[in-house]
């Protein structure tokens, strides 16, 4: 990972990106998320087929780039049908409402409020008023950017812009 990512993140970051990332993965498994350990024929993909959940998401497997310890599967994803980001997210929010998290939709998280140990009490949000013509609009290019979003990524960033 330090080869593939050159210098652009300090060897702090991504030593804190390895050492955490089993805690991690166990946090959001403690959420409701499932991950599942079967390897796709070959184990390299960009994202594995329906039934595979753990893969080589990089060039560990390419001579050139290994290191001095052995390449390890490094992408996960969530156990699901197709792209399953709507699957982690429905978990994500379902521990949010267990939690009395309150949505709110329409609006952007600018800034998390924390407690001396790193816990998240909160977040400054920006948000459009409901009701306002402002918030009927965004909706309505907020919905055309995410059906959108896999066929003309360009333009659906400018629609969210908007």
């Amino acid at each position: 990972l330090k080869h593939e990512t050159r210098g652009v993140i300090s060897d702090d970051t991504l030593r804190k990106f390895c050492d955490d990332s089993a805690d991690n993965l166990r946090w959001l498994e403690s959420h409701g998320a499932r991950y599942a350990h079967s390897l796709p024929p070959g184990g390299k993909t960009s994202y594995p087929a329906d039934g595979y959940f753990l893969y080589y998401s990089g060039n560990e497997l390419v001579p050139s780039h290994s290191g001095e310890h052995p390449a390890a599967p490094r992408g996960h994803r969530t156990v699901g049908k197709g792209q399953c980001g709507a699957v982690l997210y429905g978990h994500l929010q379902a521990a949010c409402l267990r939690a009395g998290v309150q949505p709110l939709l329409q609006s952007a998280a600018r800034r998390l409020v924390v407690d001396d140990n790193g816990r998240v009490l909160g977040a400054e949000l920006w948000r459009l008023p409901e009701g306002t013509r402002e918030a009927r609009v965004h909706a309505r290019l907020a919905a055309r950017a995410e059906r959108w979003q896999n066929f003309a990524p360009g333009y659906c960033d400018r629609l969210r812009q908007k």
